[in-house]
């Protein structure tokens, strides 16, 4: 089930923010994204925990950028990133253009994001530390527009 996150979902998501990523999001990264009329910040929940979150960020309406998205390690290649993902687009409705960044050598993610429209525009040399990884922008021209 996807649901919009809250202040105690917290301790869960940077338990797989941690676990997806080298260099992570603190506490009060998360905690601000919470509060933003702009963002929006949904949990993939399982038999009461949190196995997944998605944020999007709206910029002026006409914008929009993936900031993070992650799953827990135990539940991944089940359709969970594909759920948050499939939420957030439908936040994005209205909005012209989508963007994220995505480590070059993440295929993975690379074919989640083709198979919801996205498409790469450019590389971002050394984008990413620990491991340093250029990354690959993508976009998504929204239908709804």
């Amino acid at each position: 089930m996807i649901i919009p996150a809250t202040e105690v979902h917290l301790p869960q998501i940077i338990a797989i923010e941690q676990e997806a990523f080298n260099l992570t999001w603190t506490h009060e990264m998360f905690s601000r994204e919470l509060s933003r009329p702009d963002s929006y910040f949904d949990v993939a929940v399982e038999n009461g925990a949190v196995i997944g979150f998605c944020i999007l960020r709206r910029i002026a309406d006409v914008e929009g950028e993936i900031l993070n998205i992650a799953v827990s390690q135990a539940f991944r290649r089940r359709g969970v990133a594909d759920a948050l993902l499939n939420s957030a687009m439908t936040h994005a409705e209205g909005i012209a253009e989508v963007y994220l960044e995505v480590r070059v050598g993440n295929s993975a993610a690379i074919l989640l994001y083709e198979k919801h429209g996205f498409r790469q525009l450019g590389r971002r040399k050394h984008y990413y530390d620990a491991p340093i990884e250029d990354a690959f922008t993508m976009c998504r021209v929204s239908r709804f527009t």
